[in-house]
């Protein structure tokens, strides 16, 4: 893993959304969604990070950007960050590029972004989903719903509610 500055991090969302506006906030075509409350519980949280962690068919590398956080906590989210020789604040480096053998590492920052109640995108690539985590709510997003297929069918099986919708941004 390795901390990037907020710039680094939105130049490699860029560069990672292939289809997709790396800024929803500009998107002209039409998106699909999938939107769903987290699990409260600390063992179905524990699974729903890993599922996050492994919910993109395959990636290169992941961007987690931490966009708002908690004080809370804080401690122990930079005692990770030290054991990666990375001593920065959040404010300094608020994104973290994981490899795809760092998959397990990526599921452990998303627990504690989750428990922390933070709000974080991840942006994996090449792949043509993303992920956002705000409120204790998860949303993925794709220009093409059979994207979805597999994390329907996880989502499905592991009894977690979730919305698809389509719009246009």
């Amino acid at each position: 893993m390795r901390c990037q500055t907020k710039i680094e991090s939105e130049e490699f969302a860029d560069f990672a959304t292939f289809g997709i506006p790396a800024n929803p906030k500009d998107a002209s075509q039409f998106l699909f969604q999938i939107a769903g409350e987290i699990p409260k519980d600390f063992s179905s949280l524990n699974w729903f990070s890993d599922f996050l962690a492994n919910s993109f068919e395959s990636f290169d590398h992941c961007l987690l950007l931490v966009e708002l956080w908690e004080p809370k906590n804080l401690h122990l989210f930079y005692r990770l960050r030290q054991s990666y020789l990375e001593n920065r604040t959040l404010m300094e480096a608020p994104g973290h590029i994981f490899y795809d053998y760092e998959t397990p590492d990526l599921a452990s920052f998303i627990l504690i972004g989750i428990i922390c109640g933070w709000r974080f995108r991840l942006h994996p690539a090449p792949c043509f989903v993303r992920a956002f985590i705000n409120d204790g709510f998860f949303t993925f997003e794709t220009d093409e719903e059979s994207n979805f297929d597999e994390i329907k069918k996880i989502l499905g099986n592991a009894k977690i509610a979730f919305k698809l919708s389509s719009h246009k941004k």
